[in-house]
């Protein structure tokens, strides 16, 4: 489109420029050389409107090859974060199913009647699910202990803690 005016703008000057020469008075002829003037401002506009935007696309060009650049390097990071993963995900796994083989040793302590409130204790508090007492009272939220949850816990029952809810264990 700006070409097309560009050479519309060039036609102009060129037909205003046969047309001074056949100008009859000295005001006909200031006229179209008026006109040339302001045709040839308008073609300047125009030429510097079409520099400006092949500047633009020249710019948008290199940032184009910056951003192009930028995604290979990530791709290269995400393939790279990709291969860590599949090459530790074997171990980690195999650690998990050893560390979930403790956690089945160690729930065998548990009585068996209060294995399910265990389970859930612990997946609602993760590693929080059991509190030591500190003289009489739960770690975890300070509640004091009963004296019969106190004598239960000593022989071994499996006591919750009436404020937070955690296992509790005497150390």
């Amino acid at each position: 489109e700006a070409n097309l005016r560009l050479r519309s703008k060039e036609a102009e000057i060129l037909k205003l420029e046969g047309q001074l020469n056949t100008a009859s008075t000295n005001k006909e002829y200031d006229i179209i050389k008026g006109q040339i003037v302001n045709a040839k401002k308008d073609r300047g506009d125009i030429e510097e409107a079409g520099l400006l935007g092949l500047e633009a696309v020249d710019e948008a060009q290199r940032r184009l090859k910056e951003l192009e650049s930028e995604l290979q390097k990530r791709r290269q990071q995400a393939q790279a974060a990709k291969s860590d993963y599949e090459a530790q995900k074997p171990k980690l796994q195999a650690e998990i199913e050893a560390l979930q083989t403790q956690i089945s040793e160690a729930e065998k302590v548990v009585p068996g009647s209060e294995l399910a409130t265990w389970r859930r204790l612990r997946a609602a508090h993760g590693a929080a699910a059991v509190s030591c007492l500190e003289d009489d009272f739960c770690s975890a939220c300070s509640t004091r202990v009963t004296a019969q949850d106190m004598v239960r816990i000593r022989t071994g029952v499996f006591v919750i803690c009436r404020g937070c809810g955690r296992a509790m264990y005497e150390a």
